[in-house]
This record gives structure tokens, C-alpha cells and sequence, in this order.
């Protein structure tokens, strides 16, 4: 512990202030007023402070504090809203919850994942502490809460987050910047194995997970997935589908047993154009066809061809030719700019918009998959 403090000293000048919430919460459903009352991490004092936000001025930070609660909480539990009443016969305040337009009904009558999110709410959105560390956000929340959680923390949020978790929904590398894998042994290892395959592997996640997914999508290498996961993100899928990618391998694509995937999942497969390869690709077109399954083969070289310029410069900086103004839709983009991006496909995307890719081919294929997804 001596020498992680001594490199956070090193590295950062000082500590960081942070808060730690734990992952054994317990937010009070009924509480005596105190409206003075510190909240803890633990979800003491929250009850009191959200009666006490509630019944401020409109346009005070406490009242934009609580308004801002409010609306993510229904955001990400799917339409829920919370109430805080005081009781006319006592010095108390209760919690309530309810689905859309139906009436409230007390906290104790719903699951505790409602609570969980009012607490991780509160030191998201209105605590000051600029680093925020988590045990185990996932208690006892569905996944697909999880998601919008992690997906509202990466959209709406700058705050710094440290989370501990055996979810595999908070390994999701599309909403994630880094993933850290924990042993314990003779010592404590900690590696940074941003890769989710293998720590889903280590947690003991297998292929049988994708039976939850909603689409399965099949993709060539594993370079495609983060360029396609964050499309999805932007176009808000990832939050609420749970969409699984499935590297085949490249060339030899053409060689696996589709009728297996076409059984079991809901699925759609995308292709570069890769003339190099063309037969392969065709074989695998072929197999596609006979198994039911969608699939969309680019116009363009790969995917990276849809990369702008301008997002290549974001991400590599001076490591682009100066004379570089285009991107040629047909040539290899490593033989463009002399260099391969690929270990750097999430973060290219990442600096592109819906808008880059608007008219393309690859718009259409990201269009379809929504309409597979339902609305």
C-alpha cells in the first residue's frame, strides 16, 4: 500500500478527495426530520435531504439537485419516480415509489435495486467529491437498470468513477475506459486486462450468455466491435438492448458451422470488402443464405474506411501525413497513412459522430440493426 501511495503522490501531487460507497446499502424508508441530517455513502441521511431538496424554492441548487435525481432515476429505471412525504401525524418522512402514471406505494412494497439507485444517484449527481469509488453497483439491480446506469454515468456525467464489480454489464468496453482484473493468490495481482473476453472468461462467463442477448451480431475480427459498439452507443441501443458481437475469425469465416448460431440466436452478420478475400467472403455469404441470416458486406475496403480525417488526427495526431486530406474508400487505410489503427478503432470512434457516417452504407446496416431491436 506504501508504494501505490507513494505513485499516486508522484503522479497526482496529492489525494485525491473521494467517497466511497459500499456495496451493503440501506437507504431509511421512514425517517425522523432532520433536515440538517449529513448523508452517508451508506444511504444514512438521503431521505431527509430529499425531503429537505423537494420543498426548496424552484431554481435553488438543492431544488436543481433534486429535479436532476429525479429525472435520471425514471431515465434509468424505465419510467419509475420516487416521492418523499412527511407524515401530518408525526415528525417523519416516508419513501415511495411508483411505475409512470400509477400511485405511489411505500418503498418497503418494492425491490431494493430502486433504493440502490437513489443512493448511487445522489453521490453521481449532487456530491462534490470529484472521485467517486463503488463496491458493487449491481446489487440487486436487473441488468438492464445496470446498463442505463452505466450508460447515463458515461453520457451525462464528467465525474470519475472506480467501480468493484462481478457484473458483466460493467464490462461493457463501449461504455468503460478501463477494465482492471483482481487476483488473490500468495499477493494481490492487478492487471489491466481491459479485453472483456478474458475476464469473462476468468469470471467464468461463457458463450451460453448470448442466449439473454437480443441480436447477436457477427463481425469479422475483433477490430470491428468497438468501432460498431460505439455506434450503438450513440444511437442509444446499448442501453437498452443487450447486443452481443461475435468475432468469426476472418478468413476463415467461411469455414464455420452457421446452422449452430442461426438455432439458438436472433442474428446478423457484417463483412468488409476486403477484395483480397473476396472467394471466403462469398462462401460465407453463401452459408449465410442457406442458414436465414442477414448479412451486409461494405462497400467500402474495411471498416476503418469510414474513419474522417479529422478523427484519425483527433486520436494520432502529428503521426498523420500532413498531406493526408482523404480517405480512399477502396484502399487499405494502413497503406493510406503508413501505420495500422486498429488497436486504436474505439478511440477513432469515439471522435466520430452519427453525422460522419450519415449516407454511407454503414448507416443503412446500423439502421437495420435497430429495426431488429424493436423500438
Amino acid at each position: 500500500m506504501a508504494f501505490v501511495a507513494q505513485a499516486v503522490l508522484q503522479r497526482l501531487g496529492t489525494f485525491p478527495h473521494t467517497v466511497l460507497v459500499p456495496p451493503k446499502r440501506s437507504l431509511q424508508l421512514s425517517r425522523q426530520i432532520s433536515l440538517s441530517e449529513k448523508v452517508e455513502p451508506n444511504g444514512d441521511g438521503l431521505l431527509n435531504f430529499l425531503f429537505y431538496a423537494k420543498n426548496r424554492p424552484a431554481g435553488t441548487p438543492d431544488r436543481q439537485a433534486y429535479d436532476r435525481m429525479s429525472s435520471a432515476f425514471s431515465q434509468i429505471s424505465s419510467g419509475f419516480s420516487f416521492g418523499v412525504f412527511g407524515d401530518k401525524n408525526g415528525n417523519s418522512v416516508t419513501l415511495n415509489f411508483a411505475r409512470g402514471g400509477e400511485s405511489m406505494v411505500p418503498a418497503v412494497s418494492c425491490g431494493l435495486g430502486l433504493q440502490d439507485l437513489l443512493i448511487l444517484l445522489y453521490f453521481i449527481l449532487v456530491d462534490q467529491q470529484p472521485l467517486l469509488l463503488i463496491e458493487e453497483p449491481e446489487s440487486h439491480m436487473h441488468p438492464d437498470m445496470q446498463r442505463r446506469l452505466l450508460t447515463f454515468v458515461r453520457d451525462e456525467t464528467d465525474k470519475q468513477l472506480f467501480v468493484t464489480t462481478h457484473s458483466n454489464v460493467f464490462l461493457n468496453n463501449a461504455l468503460v475506459d478501463r477494465v482492471f482484473f483482481t487476483t488473490f493468490g500468495s499477493k494481490i495481482v492487478v492487471d489491466d486486462a481491459t479485453s472483456t473476453a478474458s475476464i469473462l472468461d476468468d469470471l467464468g462467463y461463457a458463450v451460453t450468455d448470448n442466449l439473454v442477448s437480443d441480436l447477436v451480431v457477427l463481425v469479422e475480427g475483433p477490430s470491428d466491435v468497438p468501432v460498431l459498439e460505439e455506434l450503438f452507443r450513440k444511437l442509444g441501443l446499448l442501453s437498452r438492448f443487450e447486443v452481443k458481437m461475435w468475432p468469426l475469425g476472418g478468413d476463415v469465416m467461411d469455414q464455420l458451422d452457421l446452422s449452430v448460431f442461426a438455432e439458438k440466436y436472433k442474428l446478423i452478420a457484417i463483412i468488409d470488402q476486403d477484395p483480397e478475400s473476396a472467394s471466403v467472403r462469398k462462401r460465407f455469404e453463401k452459408k449465410c443464405k442457406e442458414n436465414s441470416i442477414p448479412v451486409h458486406r461494405l462497400r467500402r475496403y474495411s471498416i476503418e474506411n469510414y474513419f474522417t480525417v479529422s478523427a484519425l488526427r483527433s486520436v494520432f495526431g502529428n503521426q498523420i501525413p500532413a498531406t493526408f486530406a482523404t480517405v480512399d474508400e477502396n484502399v487499405k487505410l494502413s497503406k493510406q497513412i503508413g501505420f495500422d489503427v486498429k488497436k486504436r478503432n474505439r478511440a477513432v470512434a469515439r471522435e466520430m459522430s452519427l453525422k460522419d457516417i450519415e449516407g454511407t452504407d454503414l448507416a443503412k446496416f446500423c439502421d437495420r440493426v435497430r429495426t431488429m431491436l424493436g423500438p
